[in-house]
C-alpha cells in the first residue's frame, strides 16, 4: 500500500498540519523492556519474561492492545479513535479529522501499522519497547486490534 498524506489541523490552535500517519501499537507490560538495553537480553528472553507476567494478569489470554497515531516523524499524535476503551481522549479531540490530498477522509483501518523490533532489524523502533515481541514471533496486529492471544504469540514463538 502506498503511503498517503493527510491534512489536518488543531482544535485548539491554528496549526496546520500535512504528514503521512501511521497506528502504533502497544500491549500490555510490553515496556518492561525500557528496563533493559538491547546489548543485556535476547528479544527471546525478554520475551519469556514478558509472557510469564501477562500469563498472571490475564489467565483468560486476552492481552489487550492499545492504539496510537503517530506523524511521519515517529511523534505520537494521540490515542487512535474507535478504541474498544472509548471513554480515553483521542486524537480526534486534538484535531480534526485527517482527509487525503483528494479531499477523502481517513479510513483508520487502512493506516499502515509501525513495525517494531527489539535487536535483529534496524529502524526507528529498534530497542523500542515491545519490539521484542514482534521480532520473536513476526506478528503485528491489525489497525484498532482490540486483543491479541498470548497461546498464539507462543505458538508463534516456538514455545507451544
Amino acid at each position: 500500500m502506498a503511503e498517503m498524506f493527510f491534512d489536518f489541523n488543531g482544535k485548539n490552535r491554528e496549526l496546520k498540519y500535512h504528514c503521512r500517519l501511521q497506528a502504533f501499537w502497544e500491549l500490555d507490560f510490553e515496556t518492561l523492556s525500557s528496563e533493559y538495553d538491547i546489548e543485556d537480553i535476547s528479544a527471546y528472553e525478554l520475551f519469556e519474561e514478558w509472557a510469564h507476567i501477562v500469563s498472571e494478569q490475564y489467565p483468560n489470554g486476552l492481552i489487550p492492545i492499545s492504539w496510537y497515531v503517530v506523524d511521519d516523524s515517529e511523534r505520537i499524535l494521540g490515542r487512535m479513535p474507535f478504541q474498544y476503551d472509548a471513554k480515553v481522549k483521542d486524537f480526534l479531540d486534538s484535531y480534526t479529522t485527517p482527509k487525503s490530498e483528494g479531499g477523502e477522509e481517513i479510513n483508520w483501518l487502512t493506516l499502515a501499522v509501525s513495525d517494531k523490533f527489539w535487536s535483529e532489524r534496524t529502524g526507528f523502533y529498534k530497542g523500542y519497547h515491545g519490539g521484542f515481541i514482534q521480532e520473536v514471533t513476526g506478528w503485528k496486529p491489525s489497525p484498532l486490534q482490540p486483543y491479541v492471544f498470548l497461546p498464539s504469540l507462543l505458538k508463534s514463538a516456538g514455545k507451544a
